[in-house]
């Protein structure tokens, strides 16, 4: 699906894809196994569950 979804959106025309995650291993696996010119970010709530203060 992942696939299918960058070639939908022209992914050879832009310049960047860059997905918005949550930080689950299992989406960040699929992506790097499937759409390897990608850049993966950790949205902000996500990422405040991993800080330890």
């Amino acid at each position: 699906m992942v696939r299918g979804e960058t070639v939908g959106l022209d992914s050879l025309k832009v310049k960047e894809i860059i997905f918005l995650l949550d930080g689950a291993e299992g989406f960040d696996n699929h992506i790097n196994k499937n759409v390897t010119t990608t850049k993966q970010i950790i949205d902000y709530y996500h990422t405040c569950q991993y800080i330890v203060l």
